[in-house]
């Protein structure tokens, strides 16, 4: 029997067929195809085509495709991928940590605008009373004023006049 003599012999340099060269179902009338790494490291994408010889005994056409620097390129593309799925992964995370940062920041910034609302109204509240005040006693309402009491009314009219500014450029800002 000479089946995969030549293979055996000048790929193996063995006596006998290796695994590869036992096809039956090559042998049977179908292609097989099988993947071999010589010792130099180059693959091999083996397609076993089976043929009539000349004398009708069965024969094995084997093509050998290097196939060497695709599966290079598939590892490469494999581990490029993994790369990328890890990349994405943390930035992924990353993204989920910086949400929450984001929703505890708005949360605070909510809080914070309640603070100031409630900070402005107290302060403005005193302030409006006071001025009401004042400006009942420079009008007369609770009797006459003298000049230089008005004076000074005046400037506690003007001193109310810049805290409510100075409170109302707080609420905008």
């Amino acid at each position: 029997d000479r089946k995969g003599e030549y293979c055996y012999q000048i790929f193996h340099d063995q006596n006998q067929p290796c695994e590869n060269c036992r096809l039956d179902a090559a042998l049977h009338g179908e292609t097989e195809k099988r993947e071999w790494t010589a010792e130099d490291g180059d693959i091999f994408e083996i397609v076993y085509t089976p043929f009539m010889n000349i004398d009708q005994t069965p024969g094995i056409l084997s093509t050998f495709i290097n196939v060497t620097k695709r599966k290079k390129i598939e590892r490469e593309l494999v581990r490029l991928n993994d790369l990328k799925s890890e990349l994405l992964d943390q930035k992924t995370q990353q993204l989920k940590e910086i949400s929450r940062e984001v929703a505890k920041l708005e949360d605070e910034k909510k809080q914070f605008v309640r603070f100031l609302g409630v900070v402005a109204h107290d302060l403005k509240s005193p302030l409006s009373v006071s001025q009401s005040i004042v400006s009942g006693i420079t009008g007369g309402y609770y009797g006459p004023v003298a000049d230089e009491q008005k004076d000074m009314l005046d400037r506690v009219t003007r001193r109310i006049d810049s805290l409510n500014a100075l409170i109302d450029d707080l609420i905008d800002i």
